[in-house]
């Protein structure tokens, strides 16, 4: 079986979003939407409750999936992913499994994280760079503002080839750390894809071989 470290769903979403109000509160409103097609929902409103229930259902099936929704304005984007940024590959000839990354799969951790960057640039199809004191704008509000919510804070100023072909020059994450969010170790339902393009159910991974 699949084992790892579970987190208390309920009490991500109610910090999330305290997290996402806070953002809105200093950079504007925002929009929540699944792309960067500009249409969604006002956030804050109603979009609250839609979030909350997205990742709700989401959490019947998986634990472990990269699902995101997207709260977006002029200033900031930010990609919720409540259910971490990992998943499962199986080898469609071996049937071994192994995480997104090629790394064994006890190694998963689907810490649920937010991560903000510039705002999204449709025609380049990439996102803009955040200013400094934009980083240290929202590092104030994690680390002080927020304080409360013992979040981890990370950001990041790289400049390789790569992540500026992407967009992902600055950017930063905020994770909710498991000895504060978690809820012990257990089985995990990852969502699983095959190395030849499928996607076999969720408890398809219980029920394969690790790969030593």
């Amino acid at each position: 079986m699949l084992e790892g470290p579970k987190y208390d769903l309920d009490r991500v979403i109610r910090a999330q979003l305290r997290v996402l109000d806070a953002l809105v509160d200093d950079y504007g409103s925002a929009m929540l939407s699944a792309d960067h097609n500009g249409k969604g929902f006002p956030w804050p409103g109603k979009a609250r409750a839609i979030s909350r229930l997205f990742w709700q259902k989401l959490a019947v099936t998986y634990d472990a999936t990269p699902n995101r929704l997207i709260v977006a304005n002029q200033q900031l984007t930010v990609m919720v992913r409540l259910l971490g940024m990992t998943w499962v590959v199986q080898d469609a000839v071996t049937g071994a499994l192994r995480l997104h990354d090629g790394s064994d799969v006890r190694r998963i951790n689907p810490v649920p994280v937010l991560s903000v960057f510039g705002p999204y640039d449709a025609d380049k199809k990439k996102f803009k760079r955040l200013p400094h004191e934009t980083l240290d704008g929202i590092s104030g509000i994690v680390m002080r503002k927020l304080s409360h919510l013992n979040l981890d804070l990370e950001c990041t100023s790289v400049a390789t080839h790569e992540t500026m072909e992407a967009g992902l020059t600055d950017a930063c994450r905020i994770f909710f750390p498991h000895d504060v969010y978690g809820k012990g170790r257990g089985v995990l339902m990852a969502r699983c894809r095959s190395s030849d393009g499928g996607e076999p159910e969720p408890t398809h991974v219980q029920r394969g071989e690790q790969e030593n």
